[in-house]
């Protein structure tokens, strides 16, 4: 109980660390879960063309939890790098690593928690306005909406379950490697310069370049939907190597220029970046997907929408046959 009651304490003396890390968790369960609750929704499938509007809810289910799952790595890292020094001094007072451990169980436990309370309050609360936008947007006929969806609710809080233990377990082995008298000194000390990883990078790259290569490449139709998906993980996982590890891996080859690099404009410019890199790679490669899939969004219900009169006359060209 003593793990617990500190684990509550460390949570309210630092609400301007973990108040934002909960916001986000919570908005991020509560938009998987109303992709989850029209993904289970048999109301949906028994529509005209339900089935294969299903299948296009998957891709974005896909997009999202992959989103989801590299943003609360990132997010973590930053309240892991911040809580160190309370940490550190929690071990010289005579908290062994064990009890540490415990501790940061506790925080993770509440923080999933909250988060997951939050977030389903917040997924049916817009499930509905959701729902009733795909209905007025399809026509639909009938169309029950639930305002709660247990299945969805459960899928959706298994899912984050299982990334917290991931997050549980990469603060663990890090507090197992690091001896605990030195998180005291962790949040004070100087930045070492990023490392750039070739292989990740090249790795990146080919990714980033196959996903967008099956995208151009394909066909509409509703068989292609498996391709698609594929080439939205390519592109999701290529993101984020190309930010995380290529962007760094560039700049360095930027600085090794002479020519380019003695310069006054660039010589800030690239040193600076390096270090940005390193710390907003994640969040920057998360806001270009996002955005990225905005304008795909828009693009193609605007095309479907105001192409549909053209699409009628070009199957049937005459009223009558």
């Amino acid at each position: 109980m003593l793990k617990l009651k500190l684990a509550r304490q460390t949570i309210g003396k630092n609400l301007q660390l973990y108040l934002p890390f909960l916001l986000a968790n919570a908005v991020l369960v509560g938009i998987n879960y109303i992709f989850f609750s029209m993904t289970t929704n048999k109301s949906l499938e028994k529509q005209n063309y339900g089935s294969g509007l299903i299948q296009l809810m998957n891709i974005g289910l896909v997009f999202t939890l992959a989103i989801t799952f590299f943003f609360m790595i990132y997010i973590n890292g930053i309240v892991s790098r911040r809580r160190n020094h309370e940490l550190g001094l929690y071990s010289i007072l005579g908290m062994t690593r064990s009890d540490l451990g415990k501790m940061i169980f506790f925080i993770d436990a509440i923080m999933f928690v909250a988060s997951s309370v939050l977030g389903l309050v917040f997924g049916a609360t817009f499930v509905k306005f959701v729902g009733l936008g795909l209905k007025k947007l399809l026509d639909m006929g009938r169309f029950d909406i639930p305002v709660f969806s247990s299945v969805a609710a459960i899928i959706c809080v298994g899912y984050f379950a299982a990334v917290y233990f991931i997050l549980l377990l990469g603060d663990l082995w890090r507090l197992r490697s690091v001896n605990p008298l030195d998180l005291w000194k962790a949040a004070n000390k100087r930045e070492k310069e990023p490392r750039g990883s070739w292989i990740f990078g090249i790795v990146g790259v080919i990714a980033l370049g196959s996903g967008y290569a099956i995208a151009v490449r394909m066909k509409a139709s509703m068989d292609a939907v498996t391709s698609f998906m594929l080439a939205v993980i390519l592109v999701v996982i290529g993101t984020y190597l190309v930010f995380i590890a290529f962007s760094i891996i560039f700049l360095k080859m930027l600085r090794k220029n002479k020519n380019f690099y003695y310069k006054r404009n660039h010589f800030i410019s690239v040193s600076g970046m390096i270090y940005r890199m390193k710390q907003n790679g994640a969040s920057l490669a998360s806001i270009c997907l996002l955005l990225t899939t905005a304008l795909v969004a828009i693009v193609t219900t605007g095309t479907l929408r105001l192409s549909q009169e053209a699409t009628v006359r070009l199957y049937n060209p005459y009223d009558v046959v």
